[in-house]
């Protein structure tokens, strides 16, 4: 995957949040790009380019229940995080610890879409698969 495109009713204001929380890179408008400045917004978040559409119509009002994607940002310190974000005004949920170690937290972005982060240093170890031996 290279890119999600998220359609909001306020790119800039969408955009923003994605770089003062998870420290989101604004990228150069692509080239044969026809949308207006505030139209189409794309910023980088690791691997993944975060693209932000101005939604045509009414934007939904309040904290969305069902939601059609998640976005998870891996970090560090979960705890230390969640503190950050609920210091700017982020609406966040407890923090879940997960079996095996580790711990996440969802929080609402300012279009009411639930987002997740995630312990990158604590994740449970997936089992290995065991090779299949050859009958003789």
């Amino acid at each position: 995957m290279i890119r999600v495109i998220y359609f909001v009713s306020d790119t800039r204001k969408s955009a923003a949040f994605y770089q003062r929380a998870f420290g989101a890179r604004r990228m150069k408008p692509p080239e044969a790009q026809d949308y207006a400045a505030d139209e189409w917004i794309q910023v980088r978040t690791g691997a993944v380019e975060l693209a932000f559409h101005k939604l045509r119509g009414p934007a939904p009002k309040g904290k969305q229940q069902d939601e059609l994607f998640k976005l998870v940002f891996g970090v560090p310190d979960v705890k230390r995080k969640r503190a950050a974000l609920v210091k700017q005004g982020v609406e966040m949920t407890d923090i879940w610890p997960l079996a095996g170690g580790g711990s996440i937290c969802d929080g609402w972005d300012p279009n009411g879409v639930r987002f997740q982060i995630a312990d990158t240093r604590k994740q449970p170890k997936q089992p290995k698969k065991r090779k299949k031996r050859k009958a003789r």
